[in-house]
């Protein structure tokens, strides 16, 4: 089961299916032309789609697909288990830059209150180290503390420490765990800004002041940030 980016990944499906694996993709983004082999492809976007809303994130369509399931496996995904999983559903749908409408209003607002009851030690740890009080836990809170920070290994190079926080069980393991998220985001922040001195101070020597777009171009600036110094630029220029 694949989650996000999986619609135009035609030749590792291809694989997958050769090594005798059977493939659900589920995934938010526009299919091309020509989808991959998989066995069932879950996408709101894919031309036979009936679904009304097509603004969920990948998190929530791996959601959905728990949902579907417990029709089948009543015992393993009960109503009880299935709204403990609402809080990554929020994190991902207000990380991912979502429209705040719809289903994804309704996904956030339960996932606030399974945020402020959260059971997992990682989360728990993450929110601590970063000085926020569980009970006060906003949709803001996910945009700018939480998913910030969850992002960061991953832009300084691996996300697998994300994950092992999620997974964490021990107390002392998940405030290990968060804090070195934590000093990674803080490097991840340094990074942006040396960054973005340096492309602010060739923007001019690049682009002429009446050009409609800019282009900076620097050496080793690292990809996992160049999208964040972008971002600045365009809302500054």
């Amino acid at each position: 089961i694949t989650v996000d980016t999986g619609v135009t990944a035609i030749e590792e499906t291809q694989l997958a299916k050769n090594m005798g694996l059977s493939v659900i993709v589920l995934d938010h983004h526009l299919p091309k032309e020509t989808l991959p082999p998989a066995d069932a492809i879950v996408d709101p976007f894919v031309e036979n789609s009936k679904y009304p809303f097509n603004n969920l994130c990948g998190c929530a369509l791996a959601y959905k697909l728990v949902v579907a399931l417990a029709a089948d496996f009543p015992t393993e995904l009960s109503e009880g288990f299935r709204k403990w999983l609402l809080d990554l559903v929020a994190i991902s749908t207000v990380a991912d830059m979502m429209k705040m409408r719809s289903e994804n209003r309704v996904l956030v607002h339960y996932g606030l209150q399974v945020l402020a009851k959260n059971k997992r030690p990682g989360l728990r740890a993450l929110l601590e180290v970063a000085g926020v009080d569980p009970t006060t836990i906003s949709a803001e809170t996910l945009g700018y503390i939480i998913g910030p920070r969850m992002n960061a290994s991953g832009r300084m190079g691996d996300n697998y420490p994300a994950f092992q926080l999620l997974m964490a069980t021990e107390p002392v393991q998940a405030m290990k765990l968060a804090g070195n998220i934590n000093r990674a985001n803080q490097e991840r922040q340094s990074l942006v800004d040396a960054v973005l001195f340096q492309a602010e101070a060739l923007l001019p020597t690049q682009n002429k002041p009446d050009d409609s777009c800019y282009i900076v171009t620097g050496i080793g600036w690292p990809t996992g940030v160049v999208g964040l110094v972008a971002g600045k630029l365009s809302a500054r220029y």
